[in-house]
């Protein structure tokens, strides 16, 4: 199966070369072009495991496809309307082929109770039209630098056919805030418009805190620089890939025609709260929605004598 990222570009380092799809797609020429932030989601996406040495999803290789949908900004500028024409095309391009997207940028605005953003509706729309998963990070936010409460979801994030990322601490620095298994300090929170429950689910994607002399230090999860090297950072941005990558391992074994809502199900079904979490169990699902999935075998596969039964139905308005 192979998983679409809709990012900055990916570098093709000797880690990632073998898994990325010949083709790529991207309006920019490579001038405009600094792969960091996407080299980096892809290498969490494809050794996400082996880089922390955990079994958190559990995919038996997938191929990454590189959608250069954003420049280097400090070249190049780029508004909302861009965006989303060039998420749209590259969708639009490749959906036949490519069914599961990772999206690990936002817009920095924080969501409203009164209205779904243009940039969640049209995320939805190029879903419905396509029969596509995109898997979206909730976005960061600073104020525990400053002792605020978190903010609201960024905009996009809002969209209901999206499988919507929040982070926790997978560790614990002598300065970071978080406890292992709580939400990370830049995590964004809910809820979405309407009472909407995003994000829906969550990983690990690092922790942060504020050190004696009042700089931030972070525990960051460990992926690759553009220069092929291991590095470490923090962010949704690289939670949200190991979702993207659970719902290709997922599909991969099914072998069945590609269902989003199948997976979403899945995916949501399988999430619990990590043991210790010390957020009040009336805040969950604002802070890490129904919390972290379990992986591919655990999701797919039951006992001898165990059987899960998925009955499907539509709602009537009303």
């Amino acid at each position: 199966v192979t998983i679409g990222i809709l990012d900055n570009g990916i570098e093709p380092i000797p880690h990632l070369k073998d898994w990325l799809k010949p083709d790529r797609w991207s309006v920019y020429p490579e001038s405009s072009i600094n792969p960091t932030h996407g080299t980096f989601v892809a290498g969490i996406a494809l050794y996400g495991d082996a880089c922390e040495d955990e079994d958190w999803v559990g995919h038996h290789g997938i191929q990454i496809f590189d959608a250069t949908v954003f420049p280097d900004t400090t070249k190049e500028g780029l508004d909302e309307d861009e965006l989303i024409e060039n998420i749209k095309e590259a969708v639009r391009l490749y959906h036949e082929n490519i069914k599961i997207w990772n999206l690990s940028i936002s817009i920095t605005r924080p969501v409203v109770d009164t209205k779904f953003s243009d940039f969640a509706i049209a995320l939805d729309a190029i879903q419905e039209n396509y029969n596509v998963l995109i898997c979206k990070s909730a976005g960061n936010c600073d104020n525990f630098v400053n002792n605020r409460p978190k903010g609201r979801i960024h905009e996009g994030a809002d969209s209901v056919r999206s499988l919507v990322v929040g982070s926790i601490a997978h560790k614990k620095g002598p300065f970071d805030y978080a406890e292992i298994g709580d939400p990370s300090p830049f995590s964004r929170v809910g809820p979405g418009p309407e009472f909407i429950i995003k994000p829906e689910i969550s990983h690990y994607g690092g922790n942060a805190g504020i050190n004696k002399s009042g700089k931030l230090v972070t525990t960051g999860v460990k992926s690759f620089s553009k220069d092929g090297g291991l590095s470490e950072s923090v962010g949704t941005s690289f939670s949200t890939p190991r979702i993207a990558a659970l719902a290709g391992g997922l599909q991969q074994e099914l072998n069945e025609e590609f269902d989003p809502l199948l997976l979403k199900a899945l995916i949501i079904h399988s999430a619990s709260y990590p043991k210790g979490m010390t957020v009040p169990s009336i805040e969950r699902t604002k802070q890490v929605g129904f919390g972290v999935p379990k992986n591919v075998a655990d999701i797919l596969y039951n006992h001898p004598y165990e059987a899960t039964l998925i009955l499907r139905d539509s709602l009537a308005k009303g």
